[in-house]
């Protein structure tokens, strides 16, 4: 019973209420979240009052609900002031983050770390100077719905899902930031209902090499809003990012299988779509050739879409395909462009859209349609597993690591190649770099530090980093 009483007294001090079912605690302004997470057990809900909170929060439990409550307009703010990192970090399993205000953290606002079975809902996620790198950051997270949220202000992606497996991203809003949205090998996606505007690109598809997912498929785009999408591109040169190219409603690298259907594009200067094969990286140095990796963009299927007002003014190797391909058939602009290889790509009432590079495509079915797939979660929730020790330095590399780096190419920090010739044989070093990472290359952004990671699993990411070759 005393200790009882000296956990509860803890708690209300730290700005903490548990209710008197042990089911439901209210954290208040000047209290901590995190500290409501330790003291949580599964099934409980966590509520967050109005006020400011400057912590990091890591979910690494199952079966909890963190819910801001607002209450006359104010919301529950974390606030990183452009120190802290990251606002959220979930690793754990059906975990439910909704109703925040989550401002200027130099890595990301939510990053969900191999979560399966997750809601991310009404929240909004920016960053004010513009050069954090993600708001909502779905990393190799399986089964979930990131809906009703608005993210503004993230260098990169306001919203980026990589390795993700039947998410839905839905209702949505995405502006002033690199891309709206970006899904990168991926599978059972769909992404609904989303107005993207103002950023540099509204949609990116994206089929990488240098990652052990070596395919993307199933992704539906379908009922959005992308209109003026024309901010510059400010990813570095040497990126595979920078071949995303601005003014786009949506931009497909290399990626097969995605269905757009029933969007609206309006005012996207370089194109509504365009489509690319992974040429324009490998002539340009900037990705490796990967034979496991399929490089053309297949079974692309352009239904019906509206569109207006696009293509007036395309920019880089865009502008001079466009150009080129326009020589004597008086198209000066386009809604649709197709630069490179693929096949079985079909695009309905090809009459009624301008098109460059979509001669060898076909006319879609008339019947053909997404309508019947409602969502692309599973009908019941992923089981909690428990990764052993020995896994999961893996588990993190796909979770953690992956988002940043990758073999052969660069993407927000630095290729793993690099990584294996500076701490070859020296897992130990490595991870206790990881830990309280220094600033050491000047052209790419600070690495957060991962020391919330337990010492044993740092090391272990380590040695899976500089064991495990060049095929990621």
């Amino acid at each position: 019973m005393q200790k009882l009483r000296v956990a509860i007294f803890t708690l209300l001090t730290a700005g903490v209420f548990v209710s008197s079912h042990a089911a439901e605690l209210v954290v208040t302004d000047g209290g901590s979240i995190m500290q409501a997470v330790r003291a949580a057990k599964p099934g409980d809900t966590i509520k967050v009052m109005p006020g400011e909170y400057k912590e990091t929060v890591y979910v690494d439990k199952n079966d909890l609900t963190i819910k801001g409550v607002i209450v006359g307009g104010k919301w529950p703010r974390l606030e990183g002031n452009d120190e802290l990192s990251d606002g959220f970090l979930v690793a754990g399993s059906n975990i439910v983050i909704e109703n925040f205000h989550i401002a200027n953290h130099r890595s990301n606002g939510i990053m969900l770390q191999g979560a399966t079975n997750f809601v991310i809902r009404n929240n909004v996620v920016e960053h004010s100077g513009g050069n954090g790198v993600y708001g909502i950051f779905p990393m190799a997270a399986r089964n979930g719905a990131i809906e009703y949220n608005v993210a503004l202000g993230w260098l990169d992606a306001g919203l980026y899902c990589g390795m993700c497996e039947n998410v839905d991203i839905r209702f949505n809003e995405f502006y002033d930031n690199g891309s709206g949205i970006q899904v990168e090998n991926s599978h059972n996606v769909l992404v609904e209902a989303n107005a993207t505007h103002d950023n540099m690109n509204g949609i990116a598809i994206v089929m990488i090499t240098g990652w052990k997912i070596k395919t993307i498929s199933g992704i539906i785009v379908r009922n959005n809003i992308l209109y003026n999408n024309n901010k510059p591109n400010e990813v570095p040169v040497d990126s595979v990012f920078s071949l995303i190219t601005p003014g786009t409603g949506v931009f497909v690298f290399g990626a097969d299988g995605t269905i757009f259907e029933n969007n609206v594009f309006n005012g996207n200067v370089t194109a509504a779509i365009v489509i690319t094969d992974h040429r324009v990286a490998t002539e340009r140095g900037l990705i490796a050739i990967d034979p496991e990796t399929d490089p053309n963009p297949d079974k692309i299927q352009v239904l019906r879409n509206l569109y207006w007002n696009n293509g007036m003014a395309p920019v880089g190797y865009v502008k001079e395909y466009v150009e080129q391909r326009a020589v004597g058939t008086g198209k000066t602009l386009a809604d649709i462009v197709a630069i490179g290889g693929g096949s079985n790509n079909c695009l309905s009432e090809p009459k009624s859209v301008t098109a460059i590079g979509t001669d060898d495509w076909t006319i879609c079915p008339d019947d053909l349609s997404t309508q019947d797939v409602q969502t692309m979660r599973l009908q019941d929730p992923l089981p909690i597993v428990e990764i052993p020790l020995e896994e999961k330095g893996e588990f993190v590399y796909r979770a953690v690591c992956s988002g940043c780096h990758a073999s052969g190419l660069r993407l927000i920090g630095p290729n793993f190649d690099l990584v294996r010739q500076v701490y070859k044989g020296r897992p130990e070093a490595l991870a206790e770099y990881i830990t309280s990472p220094t600033k050491k290359y000047p052209t790419y952004p600070p690495m957060p530090p991962q020391d919330y990671l337990p010492e044993e699993v740092r090391l272990e990411v380590a040695r899976y980093v500089l064991e495990m070759g060049r095929d990621g």
